[in-house]
């Protein structure tokens, strides 16, 4: 399984191998995020979901789970997110949550902590699969 959330013109990447609510991570650590070019230009968007199915075919990823863009309010997502969030749901196994400020904190509330070998900047990535797990 798969989580991504976007940010700015990049999405970071958490890959989880799931049995039930058990799971464990999955080294990633040559590619913790992928980065769009000009958002543009179709040959950077082309490029970019390459890049993407690359990542998602080396790892044996069969679920990808994308936390939303946000489309309101003062703190709402970029056109370089929004378009990053649209070419991940072109995937055969895409699933969208809805952004909530909860998710990291009901993983605390859980006593989910974020795993050593993960970099803050993946906490967005980890947190919407992980949640995907525990609903």
């Amino acid at each position: 399984m798969l989580g991504a959330a976007s940010a700015g013109n990049s999405v970071c990447l958490v890959v989880l191998e799931a049995k039930g609510e058990q799971w464990t991570l999955v080294d990633t650590s040559a590619t913790r995020r992928l980065f769009l070019g000009d958002h543009e230009d179709s040959n950077a968007l082309r490029e970019f979901r390459d890049a993407f199915d690359a990542f998602v075919n080396s790892h044996g990823v069969e679920n990808t789970i994308v936390r939303r863009a946000t489309y309101k309010g003062l703190q709402r997502s970029g056109a370089a997110a929004i378009k990053i969030e649209a070419l991940l749901q072109l995937g055969d196994f895409s699933t969208s949550l809805a952004p909530s400020q909860s998710i990291t904190k009901h993983l605390a509330a859980l006593g989910v902590v974020l795993p050593g070998a993960l970099k803050a900047y993946q906490a967005d990535a980890f947190a919407t699969a992980l949640f995907f797990l525990k609903k």
